[in-house]
């Protein structure tokens, strides 16, 4: 049986790290598991360093990497200490497997070679209802596309997977050079997987298997930093991607401030006019 190495990337979230760990121990495969521990603590690393087993490592940051850094870090950690990574199951800390979810993700992705990523379907683990069910990019209007309708009793081709859970053949995750670091968070999935479909590679969604997530237990659902990162990533990828971008790429966060500002949601308004500025400034990482 191929071993999968699993990557989980903390940050402030311990205790959920733990459960997610745990939740990986129920899965019937043979699974070794690297914990990257972003921004590292006394308290933290103490708490952590109490998983490591023969299955279990820690690894420490000393600052935190972001999604995009932190996953970087522990699949080049895995790269030079173990000789037989082949395939790399990346888990966010506040999300949880089931029903033996990696290794039917694993014999998607080796059942076609121009796999490269392949996520389950993802539901909030707090209200049951869908987090992700694929996602497409609709460039004609500049919008990442969460759930659109695909069939629910077959896989599906989709631009972009989902970090949060998926699988990847670590040769093409390698040769599409990786995460790109300066996103730090979100659209570290749509860059990467476009560098998948530059190499002829394909994206998957699986919707009968699934994953439970507490959506935003980092950063925060209506929180500034939330709306920053999704603001300003979410114009440098079309800057990027789409010719003759031009004030398209700016419909989704306007939308999204005038939003907030009906709900007076006011980090998120500093967040996505923050985002705005730093953007035009040429700002990218942390």
């Amino acid at each position: 049986m191929d071993k999968v190495y699993t990557i989980i990337v903390n940050y402030k979230t311990e205790d959920l790290t733990k459960r997610a760990v745990a939740s990986i121990h129920e899965e019937f495969i043979d699974s070794h598991i690297l914990i990257v521990d972003n921004e590292s603590t006394v308290d933290s690393i103490t708490s952590l360093n109490n998983l490591i087993s023969e299955q279990i490592e820690v690894i420490e940051s000393k600052e935190n990497l972001g999604f995009a850094g932190g996953v970087n870090y522990g699949v080049n950690y895995l790269k030079k200490k173990h000789k037989d990574v082949k395939y790399i199951f990346l888990l966010n800390p506040d999300a949880l497997t089931t029903h033996n979810v990696i290794s039917k993700l694993l014999d998607v992705l080796k059942s076609n070679a121009m796999y490269s990523a392949v996520s389950p379907h993802i539901y909030d683990n707090k209200t049951s209802q869908d987090w992700f069910a694929g996602t497409m990019i609709d460039f004609q209007n500049c919008k990442i596309d969460n759930n659109p309708t695909l069939p629910k009793d077959t896989n599906s081709l989709v631009d972009v997977f989902n970090g949060c859970a998926v699988i990847f053949d670590i040769k093409k995750f390698n040769d599409a050079g990786q995460f790109d670091e300066d996103t730090f968070l979100y659209y570290d999935e749509a860059n990467l997987a476009m560098n998948f479909i530059k190499l002829g590679y394909q994206c998957v969604y699986v919707p009968s298997l699934e994953v439970y997530h507490d959506v935003s237990s980092s950063t925060g659902n209506y929180s500034f930093l939330k709306s920053y990162y999704m603001t300003r990533n979410h114009l440098s990828f079309f800057k990027k991607y789409k010719k003759n971008c031009g004030l398209c790429a700016y419909f989704v966060p306007l939308r999204n401030l005038l939003s907030s500002l009906k709900h007076l949601r006011i980090d998120n308004v500093k967040g996505i006019i923050k985002g705005i500025s730093d953007f035009h400034q040429g700002k990218k990482g942390k």
